[in-house]
């Protein structure tokens, strides 16, 4: 093996690691019966295959759904909402419930806040500066800041996750390549016929 594939192998190998290390807590077929609520869902989930692949399009709207649930004001009901957002959107559980993480007993009072203050300058945006009138109380600002935030820690989930997506695409494609050059360069030259 050259140096150069054994360096891209190797780099190959350690994204493998660190994603891996980042994912063990989340629940994977194998574990779910360990967890309060999605053991009751466990049969169902084991028969669909979208909810554990890491393809792009499996992959784009559970950091959509997972953000949105995350900051909106659900805590409390967002891993079974999650499960059931993976099914409708047919997206992945484990990044739509390691989403909800986000929001935990320390982070909620902040994230509620910023909720609220920023729902309430979109109210009043999209009311071009007006009496918002009823659409001001806290609970709308609340539930219309946490949508705005989640899309866009979404988005910016959604674009670091394909950028990495083709980066790693490319190198698997520069490391085909280049075992495939290795092989064709053996096949041009054969050896010659024997003589008779």
């Amino acid at each position: 093996m050259d140096s150069e594939e054994q360096r891209l192998k190797l780099q190959r190998h350690a994204r493998i690691r660190r994603v891996k290390q980042v994912l063990r807590w989340l629940p994977r077929r194998s574990n779910l019966d360990t967890y309060p609520v999605l053991k009751w869902f466990a049969r169902h989930a084991r028969k669909r295959p979208f909810l554990w692949s890491f393809k792009v399009p499996n992959v784009s709207p559970a950091f959509y759904a997972g953000s949105i649930l995350a900051f909106l004001p659900l805590y409390g009901a967002q891993l079974v909402l999650a499960f059931f957002a993976a099914i409708l959107f047919r997206a992945n559980l484990p990044i739509l419930c390691g989403l909800q993480l986000i929001s935990n007993p320390f982070t909620v009072p902040i994230i509620y806040w910023f909720n609220v203050v920023l729902g309430r300058r979109v109210i009043r945006f999209f009311t071009f500066g007006g009496d918002p009138g009823m659409w001001d109380n806290w609970m709308f600002s609340m539930i219309v800041g946490g949508f705005f935030i989640g899309l866009a820690v979404g988005i910016v989930l959604d674009l670091l996750y394909r950028i990495g997506a083709w980066q790693g695409e490319a190198q698997y494609r520069k490391l085909r390549a280049y075992r495939h050059g290795v092989t064709d360069r053996r096949k041009k030259h054969p050896p010659p016929p024997p003589e008779i």
